[in-house]
């Protein structure tokens, strides 16, 4: 196998491992993990929203310029995920109607789509030189740790058990793979592909965030509570605004 290939499998390997951080929430019991993936879930809805405006919209107009593609696939990766939630939802509600799973399959529907493009830009750096991979590598590997924290906790509020919500989060890395190898496979045309779908995939960051975490937090948290939620949520922003200085 060529040495750009190992290189690009090792790294998406090491990044893969980051969707296993919720190990460290195993041996904690269940009333104290409430109190930790709540508070992560309003984190959470502040990183999908930062994720998606500050990183992935600026990078499709960077990639496919300043006309209406980018908004017209943001519009259409909401519209996509107001589709997918109906489905879910009425899936769920003639079998389970208190349960709110089809949140945490959205986030890793939304999750899969990101680990996709991850792997694609991985795979694409590595093909200009080992570098230039390395660095696409760190740069992915720092955002992954807010991002695959925020993920699981989302998973585990939405009523999947923690050591299936791990399996979940792990399954959902595999797109990753599939990224790094048809980059390296098809090369250029990859990369041009994949700019298309980040929009994609900010659109629906942003339904999930806006149109399926926040109107939870209004129906159940008191009006005290929210100032709590809404400094949360501008953590979660500000670690991904942090993430652009490292970039």
């Amino acid at each position: 196998m060529d040495t750009i290939w190992i290189y690009a499998l090792v790294s998406i390997a090491a990044i893969s491992g980051m969707s296993l951080i919720g190990l460290v929430t195993l041996s904690i019991t269940g009333t104290n993990l409430q109190r930790i993936t709540k508070p992560m879930v309003s984190v959470a809805v502040g990183v999908m929203l930062g994720n998606a405006l500050i990183h992935m919209i600026p990078e499709s107009f960077e990639k496919l310029g300043n006309g209406t593609t980018v908004p017209l696939l943001v519009i259409s990766g909401v519209f996509l995920f107001f589709i997918v939630e109906r489905m879910l939802h009425c899936r769920h509600e003639c079998s389970k109607p208190h349960e709110a799973h089809h949140i945490g399959l959205m986030s890793m529907t939304a999750d899969m789509l990101e680990n996709f493009i991850d792997g694609v830009i991985i795979g694409a750096a590595y093909l200009v030189n080992t570098e230039a991979g390395i660095a696409a590598t760190i740069a992915v590997l720092v955002h992954e740790i807010p991002t695959e924290l925020s993920d699981y906790s989302v998973l585990v509020h939405s009523g999947f058990e923690r050591k299936r919500a791990l399996l979940l989060n792990l399954a959902s890395s595999v797109t990753a793979f599939i990224g790094v190898i048809l980059a390296l496979s098809l090369g250029a045309s990859m990369e041009n592909f994949a700019a298309y779908v980040l929009p994609v995939a900010a659109g629906c960051f942003i339904y999930l965030a806006a149109g399926g975490l926040i109107p939870r937090y209004l129906k159940s948290t008191a009006l005290s509570g929210s100032f709590l939620h809404l400094v949360l949520m501008a953590v979660g922003v500000g670690a991904m605004l942090a993430l652009t200085l490292l970039e």
